[in-house]
């Protein structure tokens, strides 16, 4: 990596200001605001992250990240659903896995 390119992950969307913000989404003039909006609402079991890629102290990449428990029952369809459940009384450790996720998240 170029010694002037930075990295860093905040918590939430803090990672820039409105006017980088505007660098950043020069033709989308609410992106950060929609970014926060969505983020104060809340989503609930979401924590929301931001990564920040800076060359010589601009930001020139802003990544939304998010964690979540994801629930392996999710995957499972009619026919496995009751052998997924008898797996997971036996092994309770196996009924979700920590999850993160780069993009947005919209709650329906």
């Amino acid at each position: 990596m170029p010694a002037d390119l930075t990295c860093e992950v905040r918590p939430r969307f803090e990672a820039i200001t409105p006017e980088e913000s505007a660098l950043l989404f020069s033709e989308l003039s609410d992106t950060l605001g929609m970014i926060r909006f969505i983020q104060d609402c809340g989503v609930p079991g979401f924590t929301f992250h931001s990564l920040v890629v800076r060359q010589a102290h601009r930001p020139i990449l802003l990544l939304p990240l998010f964690e979540t428990d994801y629930r392996f029952s999710n995957l499972a369809n009619a026919g496995t659903k009751d052998l997924l459940e008898a797996i997971v009384r036996c092994f309770p450790f196996l009924q979700s896995l920590r999850l993160l996720g780069v993009g947005f998240v919209e709650a329906g």
